[in-house]
């Protein structure tokens, strides 16, 4: 399938929570970067967790402006897009981001198996049991090189843009969840990671507008 290139350029406005514990990225963080690593402008409207957040989520339920009452939003153009990987794959195939048929396949093959290994870690930081997520985490570890392997059509992303050779919504994905399993000390350094994952994380934290990021918001 290929993408519909929408003619109007359209104004975007991400919103979602400020200052999350141990300098953690979460979901929204995957929106930011796919938009920071394909070079696409954008404003921010943060909450922060303790003030605004309380009224704004109460809001947002009440306008329906997001049915379940959570962020990451993006306001596009005329449209209010929830949910982290329909948003970053909408806007995608709306800017012409995409890859071929096989690799925008292996981008959702990747942004499935994520959304379990994502929901397993949420639970081991909130209190669940770590060494059982350890233990899955590892399995699942090894499943993501598998399916690099598998179904990868570049050689170092699992797929690529067809104009600029850059990552998308699977990998992006990813990407933030690894980086946010580091930082909560789930998992030691980059050289835990098998081959084709440790390949895809440093290249993407190189982005120049990735590297930026981190490093304005370094924690102190």
């Amino acid at each position: 399938m290929g993408a519909t290139v929408s003619s109007e350029k359209k104004t975007i406005k991400f919103k979602y929570l400020a200052g999350l514990p141990f300098g953690l990225v979460g979901r929204g963080g995957a929106i930011r970067f796919f938009l920071l690593a394909h070079g696409i402008p954008f404003e921010e409207e943060l909450f922060d967790m303790q003030t605004t957040w309380p009224k704004k989520k109460a809001e947002l339920l009440l306008t329906n402006e997001s049915p379940s009452g959570m962020v990451p939003l993006v306001e596009y153009g005329d449209m209010t897009l929830t949910q982290h990987i329909a948003t970053m794959r909408y806007i995608a195939f709306d800017m012409a981001l995409v890859s071929t048929p096989n690799g925008n396949y292996a981008q959702d093959v990747i942004a499935d198996e994520y959304q379990v290994l994502r929901d397993a870690y949420v639970t081991a930081v909130f209190g669940g049991d770590k060494d059982k997520f350890k233990t899955l985490l590892s399995e699942k570890l090894t499943m993501f090189e598998k399916y690099y392997k598998k179904y990868g059509v570049h050689d170092v992303y699992v797929s690529v843009t067809l104009k600029d050779f850059k990552p998308l919504w699977g990998d992006i994905a990813l990407f933030c969840l690894l980086r946010d399993i580091f930082k909560v000390g789930l998992l030691e350094s980059k050289d835990d990671l098998p081959p084709r994952l440790q390949a895809m994380y440093t290249a993407f934290e190189a982005i120049p507008a990735i590297a930026e990021w981190e490093q304005k918001n370094k924690s102190t």
